[in-house]
């Protein structure tokens, strides 16, 4: 999140690709104290193409709302605050919310159809 947060801040024309390894790093870590080995075997193997359409999204989704990357650092925050606490339920809705909101960006961005959703399961 420090790294995240400094990127933020300095930005740069580095910074999408930058905040976009960053995000990966943390998703994986993610996944890897959720002990979902499904979620962190799918993102390590798509892990270059989950970083170019993230570095996407930090660079086309501040023109549709200026505040998104602010809204996400603190998403992020949330669900590594509720994993530090061990409050298991709160890191799932904090994740459930992430990934919605993550979603209607994708979606906004032409990235996702309108009809897509995560399969079941997959945050269990």
């Amino acid at each position: 999140l420090t790294n995240m947060r400094e990127i933020r801040t300095s930005g740069g024309e580095k910074e999408a690709e930058s905040g976009a390894y960053w995000n990966s790093v943390l998703h994986s870590c993610i996944f890897k104290a959720a002990g979902n080995a499904l979620l962190l075997r799918a993102h390590d193997g798509l892990g270059s193409i989950i970083e170019k359409g993230v570095a996407s999204m930090r660079t086309q989704t501040p023109e549709i709302d200026p505040e998104w990357r602010e809204m996400i650092l603190a998403e992020h925050g949330r669900i590594v605050g509720a994993i530090v606490a061990a409050d298991s339920r709160e890191a799932r809705r904090q994740m459930e919310s992430h990934i919605s909101h993550t979603m209607e960006s994708m979606r906004n961005l032409g990235q996702l159809g309108d009809d897509a959703g995560l399969p079941e399961g997959v945050l269990s």
